[in-house]
């Protein structure tokens, strides 16, 4: 008995499976049913607009291919392009061009051009203007507080000055105490070349004499001459070509010239009846009373 009653309560149980299984397939048939409905709805309402979407996405699609086409074309070409360049810098490598130093070399001469063309102006408005006109030699210059000088080893430049008309431009340099082998017991006496207006129209390095003379001021005779010599080896560096854009004070400049002109003892006169007197009312005179140029050429 009680296992009849354990059978029919299983059977039991198992209709009410089958009746719960049922109903689920009638709710899924239910469901699926209404899927459809909906999905027949939202195509209805917006089939259009989905057709339209699909369209553009396919019109974006085939842009993209074009756009990728001509970017491969022209990555082509810049390929082919950079090739080119490479072979035309072999090429020039090659036949030892280089753009950049021409152009350098280019930009160079213009810029030598334009103060040439500076110079040439300047010779102009000085021609014009009489007011303007170089010294040239002959020139006297006095240097005067000559002690206070010596004391206090000051060195003395004389004004600027030219070898000729549009020439040179230099300068006389004096250390009233003497410089090396005659410091402290000679005048010494040098020739400074500077940067002049007319440079770039003339021959470097310069070659040739300058005369001076320290001045006898009691007799026009006995004057101590010197004469510098710019065309050996040794004062190269002196004869060389200023820099244009460096300002130098004539009296820092280097020259070329004599340690020793004249002893400090020889410089007054010895009495009523000397026939030399260098040194007078505490000044000397000096005359620049040449200047030859041996590599003279405009």
């Amino acid at each position: 008995l009680r296992f009849f009653v354990r059978v029919c309560t299983a059977m039991n149980s198992t209709v009410g499976i089958q009746n719960a299984m049922k109903r689920v397939l009638e709710t899924t048939v239910s469901i699926e049913e209404e899927c459809c409905r909906l999905e027949r709805s939202l195509i209805e309402r917006y089939g259009e607009e989905i057709a339209s979407e699909e369209k553009k996405v396919s019109d974006l699609r085939g842009r993209h291919q074009r756009l990728q086409t001509s970017a491969d074309d022209v990555m082509a070409r810049l390929f082919s392009v950079e090739d080119q360049l490479e072979f035309l810098q072999s090429e020039h490598q090659k036949e030892g061009v280089d753009c950049t130093a021409a152009v350098a070399k280019q930009d160079d001469t213009l810029a030598g051009i334009q103060q040439a063309c500076q110079q040439l102006q300047n010779i102009i408005e000085i021609k014009d203007n009489p007011e303007r006109q170089m010294p040239v030699p002959p020139l006297t210059f006095n240097l005067m507080n000559f002690e206070v000088c010596k004391e206090e080893n000051e060195i003395w430049a004389s004004t600027p000055f030219y070898s000729h008309p549009y020439g040179y431009k230099m300068c006389l340099r004096v250390f009233s105490n003497g410089f090396s082998d005659g410091f402290g017991t000679h005048v010494s006496a040098y020739v400074a070349i500077l940067p002049g207006e007319f440079d770039d129209l003339l021959t470097w390095p310069f070659c040739g004499v300058v005369t001076f003379q320290l001045l006898n001021q009691r007799k026009d005779r006995g004057h101590v001459i010197h004469t510098v010599n710019f065309d050996i080896p040794e004062n190269i560096a002196y004869r060389l070509k200023p820099d244009p854009n460096k300002v130098v004070d004539p009296a820092q400049a280097t020259g070329w010239g004599c340690h020793s002109l004249a002893a400090h003892a020889s410089l007054p006169a010895e009495g009523y009846f000397s026939e030399t007197e260098y040194l007078k009312n505490d000044t000397l005179q000096f005359r620049v009373s040449s200047v030859r140029v041996y590599n003279l050429h405009h």
